[in-house]
């Protein structure tokens, strides 16, 4: 009985050992990893995690302010490839996550509002040890400049495709959002937007992703911009009107893998709060609205004809006529005055079959088209939600 004791004493020491130095390799990792990648940044909470196996995690509860950015920082230590990070508002809705497949997570969130929130560590590949920890930024540091220098910055061929096919003169805000998954698994991030300026989303996806759906929501927790999954490299633009935090959504619609997300800003004007403000001495006001939005969304392209205009009330529309030539690409941009709430555009080609549509979430609307063949195209601005004026301007390459 007393060799079995002793020898049971033996093994539970030597299995302490084990663990303490497993958790100080992840724990060291964990503030080598924010000496070098949060300058400036505090520890709002200890590091949480331990010793996990596949698909188990960890979490920890912690109260945030509205208005600032954390960070929240994993690492795995030997033996662990692969770990994700979420975080959960108050009523344990998934805000923010990191979905890459490193041991090294990273993600960025800034809160709308104050009150608690959750904060979670996952093993999804491999077993061992696990740590995390919450940091704050310092005020000056936002997601368009993030106080992070991303664990996930190697270049691929899926971040490679957005870098293709963005608009030049844009500039990236921030870095990379990875997000992998099945049929309707989502990702979610948060990036700081400023208002009248204008800014494209790009999504992209590797070979199993068949379609990706994008979604945007403001500051209000308002949904103000899709745009769902019919290809595996969606592009959504929107030119906010107020300024802030945004909440971004990358989901597969169809398929299964990795998919990339990022966001880029368009280049601003000489006054670039103008937009939304336009002076009535400049003629209609929504006009030179329209006109303004169009060097942010669509640089370089010129106006095709005078910008339509319409009015109405909810499920009324107004169609008008453009001659498109076959092989070029067009922009059209709605844009509704007070009262309106939603604004949808349709485009039907010469042969009456629908070839676009955007239905808005909010007063503008902004659809691209490129004619297959040339002839008269049949346009609809339609007032989804609310009444009053709205305009529509189409412009080429």
């Amino acid at each position: 009985m007393t060799i079995a004791r002793a020898t049971l004493v033996t093994a539970s020491l030597v299995l302490s050992l084990g663990t303490a130095r497993a958790q100080s390799v992840a724990s060291m990792r964990l503030q080598q990893v924010a000496q070098q990648k949060l300058p400036g940044a505090t520890a709002t909470m200890p590091s949480f995690g331990g010793l996990l196996s596949k698909k188990q995690s960890a979490s920890q509860s912690v109260k945030l302010v509205g208005g600032r950015c954390y960070t929240l920082l994993g690492t795995g230590g030997d033996g662990v490839k692969d770990v994700d990070l979420y975080i959960y508002d108050g009523a344990n809705k998934k805000v923010a996550s990191d979905l890459g497949f490193d041991a090294l997570p990273a993600l960025t969130y800034c809160p709308s509002w104050p009150g608690p929130h959750r904060v979670e560590i996952v093993l999804k590949d491999g077993g061992g040890e696990v740590a995390a920890q919450l940091f704050v930024q310092p005020k000056s540091a936002t997601p368009n400049q993030p106080a992070v220098a991303p664990a996930n910055t190697q270049p691929d061929a899926i971040t490679a495709m957005i870098e293709q096919s963005a608009l030049a003169g844009t500039q990236r805000v921030g870095d990379f959002f990875r997000g992998a998954g099945k049929q309707n698994e989502h990702g979610d991030f948060t990036v700081s937007l400023e208002a009248a300026h204008c800014y494209s989303f790009y999504g992209a996806s590797g070979s199993g992703v068949a379609a990706l759906s994008l979604y945007l929501w403001d500051p209000s927790n308002k949904r103000v911009a899709d745009e769902k999954g019919g290809t595996p490299a969606p592009v959504l633009r929107y030119c906010p009107q107020v300024g802030g935090p945004f909440h971004v959504q990358g989901k597969v619609a169809k398929g299964a893998g990795e998919y990339r997300v990022a966001v880029y800003e368009h280049p601003g004007q000489e006054e670039p709060g103008a937009v939304g403000m336009v002076s009535p001495a400049n003629g209609d006001p929504l006009t030179a609205m329209v006109k303004q939005l169009s060097t942010q969304v669509a640089p370089g392209y010129v106006a095709i004809g005078e910008v339509f205009r319409g009015a109405g009330s909810k499920s009324s529309h107004t169609d008008w006529t453009v001659p498109l030539n076959q092989g070029r690409c067009y922009t059209f941009i709605g844009l509704a005055g007070a009262g309106v709430e939603e604004l949808s555009l349709y485009a039907w080609d010469p042969t009456g079959k629908r070839v676009a549509d955007r239905r808005s979430n909010n007063s503008q609307s902004v659809m691209g088209v490129c004619a297959t063949m040339a002839g008269p195209y049949h346009l609809q601005g339609k007032i989804e939600k609310g009444a009053g004026e709205y305009r529509m301007g189409v412009y080429g390459q």
